[in-house]
């Protein structure tokens, strides 16, 4: 999935802006970040994976990573209006 952000200028230039934002040196966000996405990718075989965070690199491509990774990203600001929707489909 990264590779393709990378090949895309759109979001090549907003994985530039997080690194400046976070005082990274490269592009990408950590190992650890995208093991934590392979983790729930991995879960969302056998179930609905939401991922509730306030991490940019997992806000700015919440769209690509459901559709790639089967994964629903949804950002803390979301959480109050993630619950009503959940609750009542549930």
């Amino acid at each position: 999935m990264y590779k393709e952000l990378l090949e895309n200028p759109e979001s090549r230039k907003k994985l530039e802006e997080l690194r400046v934002l976070k005082h990274r040196k490269v592009l990408l966000p950590s190992e650890t970040d995208m093991r934590i996405l392979g983790e729930a990718s991995a879960l969302s075989h056998s179930f609905k994976v939401y991922f509730i965070t306030d991490d940019r690199d997992y806000i700015e491509f919440k769209d690509k990573i459901q559709e790639k990774l089967n994964v629903n990203v949804v950002e803390m600001l979301d959480l109050n209006r993630f619950r009503q929707i959940f609750d009542a489909n549930h």
